[in-house]
């Protein structure tokens, strides 16, 4: 149950990434998709999700189902996320 449990993790989180990715690219264009994105809105979002997903990763985020969350905890969080935007917008 353990490794359905983290996959569920995963879905659930490549779903808020794929959301709010989706959500600052439409306000980042007022609302409107631009024409002449090359590869359209699936190849822009395919580098954040995979990228953020592997950040969670290598955080430590997808180990044990926490019970109660600890300050260790919500840092991990704050470093994944951070070192994920990091990467996905540098590129």
């Amino acid at each position: 149950t353990r490794r359905l449990d983290n996959a569920s993790l995963r879905f659930l989180d490549a779903a808020v990434i794929l959301v709010s990715w989706s959500l600052a690219f439409l306000a980042g264009f007022e609302g409107s998709m631009p024409s002449d994105l090359p590869g359209g809105p699936v190849l822009f979002l395919a580098l954040p999700l995979t990228v953020q997903l592997v950040a969670n990763q290598l955080a430590g985020l997808y180990g044990p189902i926490w019970k109660y969350a600890s300050v260790e905890e919500a840092a991990r969080v704050v470093i994944a996320v951070a070192c994920g935007a990091v990467a996905s917008t540098t590129s």
